[in-house]
């Protein structure tokens, strides 16, 4: 689906401007390691963990052998997460906003 959008530039000149919609699966966006991370830093790290098909919210330490909390979501769920995660104008702040995390 295309939308087209037509208006004037700065100085006058007619613009139109073709916009491309994608829809991109959640689940094409975790890694080989069934993993999508949204935040870093050096102790660990929290985001999405796709296991047997089933979708987690995961924050993990990279000093422990387990998640320090784990709990199933639905695709709907980290759909909206990835949205506020993009919209967040204070992702970064602390630790590393995991910049590879925008969908494609």
């Amino acid at each position: 689906m295309h939308e087209q959008f037509r208006y004037r530039d700065s100085i006058g000149r007619k613009v139109r401007v073709v916009v491309e919609l994608r829809e991109t699966p959640v689940r094409s966006l975790f890694d080989s390691n069934g993993e999508l991370r949204l935040w870093a830093d050096s102790a660990g790290w929290n985001g999405y963990r796709l296991t047997d098909g089933d979708l987690y919210e995961v924050n993990v330490r990279h000093d422990a052998e387990e998640p320090l909390t784990k709990r199933q979501v639905d695709a709907e769920y980290v759909e909206e997460a990835i949205a506020e995660h993009i919209r967040d104008p204070h992702a970064g702040e602390a630790g590393e906003f995991v910049r590879g995390a925008t969908p494609p």
